[in-house]
């Protein structure tokens, strides 16, 4: 098998795994979504709870400190009033069931069977606003019936909620991410191995050599400067030169008198 072949069949199994981790990835991110999702539904569930506690705690102080102050300026009726806004508040989160088996005649959202966590709320309700009308009821007893009441609520929305179910769902979470990755170095080392199979790591890949360090000044002066030309010989004369050059020599000695002749 030659080199394009082995490149050609190593992409393709890159290009395979690149499209597997993609889909897992797009599996996550919807996973991701929808919790986020329920997260959030969940969170207005937690919120209008929290309200709930909040006027059923005022409730069972008015039972249980002075009802008949409470009765005179009438407290508890704006109580009930509370818990009708609370019932209403919670049929978004809590809608009746079996809408097309009671109560067609109602407005939509009053149509079906009510949730036991609006039950509660509704009984609350109930008593609150028909609290002048027990009398000489004991008021522990009223604030009994309303903590039955609140616990039913807690109950119902735990379950709807079901944190449990959350904290299953966050470790599986880390278990599958961890998953991922030990999965994600296993194809790593197979693209390597396959890699090395095909003999493609002997290849070498050139790099840029690494930079020189700059030259002193004196030898990149000599570098630059060109050395100096050697000294030129002197021509050699003619042949017709020499000739006139002896012939005006010998005419100097023929004039010039002889050192050796005494002066007389």
């Amino acid at each position: 098998m030659g080199l394009s072949e082995t490149v050609a069949v190593i992409s393709a199994l890159i290009a395979a795994i690149s499209v597997w981790i993609n889909i897992r990835v797009v599996n996550r991110q919807i996973d991701l979504q929808t919790e986020e999702l329920r997260a959030a539904v969940d969170m207005e569930k937690t919120r209008w709870l929290g309200d709930a506690l909040a006027v059923f705690a005022e409730a069972e102080a008015v039972c249980l400190t002075d009802r008949e102050t409470a009765i005179a300026t009438g407290t508890h009726l704006r109580l009930a009033q509370r818990f009708s806004i609370l019932a209403d508040q919670g049929r978004i989160s809590f809608p009746n069931l079996r809408p097309e088996d009671r109560g067609r005649e109602n407005p939509e959202a009053y149509q079906g069977i009510r949730q036991p966590a609006i039950n509660a709320v509704i009984l609350a309700h109930d008593v609150m606003q028909g609290l002048a009308e027990l009398g000489g009821a004991d008021g522990a007893a009223v604030q009994t019936l309303l903590f039955d009441c609140r616990r039913v609520l807690v109950s119902e929305v735990q379950r709807s909620v079901d944190p449990r179910r959350r904290e299953q769902a966050l470790r599986a979470q880390n278990l599958r991410s961890a998953a991922e990755r030990d999965v994600s170095r296993g194809e790593i080392r197979r693209i390597i191995g396959a890699v090395r199979a095909f003999g493609v790591s002997r290849l070498s890949f050139t790099t840029a050599p690494p930079p020189q360090a700059p030259p002193p000044a004196s030898a990149a002066r000599q570098a630059i400067t060109p050395p100096a030309p050697p000294p030129r010989a002197a021509p050699e004369a003619t042949v017709e030169e020499a000739t006139v050059a002896d012939g005006q020599n010998g005419a100097a000695s023929q004039t010039r008198p002889s050192d050796d002749k005494p002066e007389g």
